[in-house]
């Protein structure tokens, strides 16, 4: 891979999987980390285990709350860091209305409102300060469908993908690149999560962490501004261009209800 050369990245998300990982190997390349997530424990403790190889400054924040945001946003027009990756993202598996309104108005607070926002104003830090800079944002694979039973989730990153392609052409020329991964699934600890604990992967079905780290570094390395990875899943993408969305959707209805319970209908 080539060299990265920046002096400092903000990583949303930085207390586990993805974006531990990227903490970690960016820390090998002896750059500067802002590190932000809810948990203060564990940033703390990411803090302690990266410190010895660069410079680390944690801040906590909860990025579906929009006045955080905003303490968040001050920090990094302060700091201007030339590499942003917002990283931080949830979903809910099953029916939408399974769940409270309110839940899946979080998923878009922290898939799509949250990275717009970061990017935005990061944007226009390095702006302020004459700077250079990339800023990544991770969607997924997910982006390139419709997706019952995972409506929320796919939805804001079908719209984080577009937002993301749509600015680095605004920014053509301007040294500052907007710039959108989609991996499929990585081997973290999402689907728990996205499941309410009912449904854990088998680590064969997913790509492993570090692997899914090196794919965003090394598409920052090469400033490509879309970046499908994992072994199969490009070939996925255009195979399914063959498919009627149809018969798509009630493959996705079907894979996405094996993970979760019948839930009742809520408010």
């Amino acid at each position: 891979m080539k060299k990265l050369n920046f002096d400092l990245a903000l990583i949303t998300g930085a207390t586990s999987g993805l974006g531990k990982e990227l903490a970690r190997q960016l820390a090998k390349e002896k750059i500067s980390l802002f590190l932000t997530g809810r948990n203060e424990s564990e940033l703390n403790t990411l803090k302690e285990e990266l410190s010895s190889l660069t410079t680390v400054t944690i801040f906590p924040c909860d990025l579906t709350n929009p006045q955080e945001r905003k303490h968040l946003t001050s920090e990094i027009y302060e700091k201007a860091p030339d590499l942003v990756i917002n990283n931080a993202g949830s979903g809910l598996y099953g029916p939408a209305l399974s769940y409270p309104t309110k839940d899946q108005l979080k998923t878009f607070e922290l898939n799509l409102n949250a990275p717009v926002e970061i990017t935005l104003d990061a944007a226009r830090a390095l702006q302020s300060k004459a700077k250079p800079g990339t800023i990544l944002n991770i969607s997924s694979i997910a982006a390139y469908f419709t997706f019952p039973n995972f409506a929320a989730y796919a939805s804001s990153k079908v719209a984080l993908k577009n937002f993301s392609k749509s600015l680095d052409s605004e920014l053509e020329g301007s040294g500052i690149r907007s710039l959108v991964s989609c991996p499929g699934r990585i081997h973290t600890d999402f689907a728990r999560r996205a499941s309410q604990g009912k449904f854990t992967p088998s680590p064969k079905d997913a790509m492993e962490v570090s692997y899914a780290a090196k794919s965003v570094l090394n598409q920052i390395a090469k400033g490509k501004g879309n970046n499908i990875f994992g072994p199969r899943y490009f070939f996925f993408v255009l195979i399914t261009r063959f498919v009627p969305e149809k018969i798509m959707n009630k493959i996705f209805k079907k894979k996405l209800s094996q993970r979760t319970q019948d839930q009742h209908l809520q408010k």
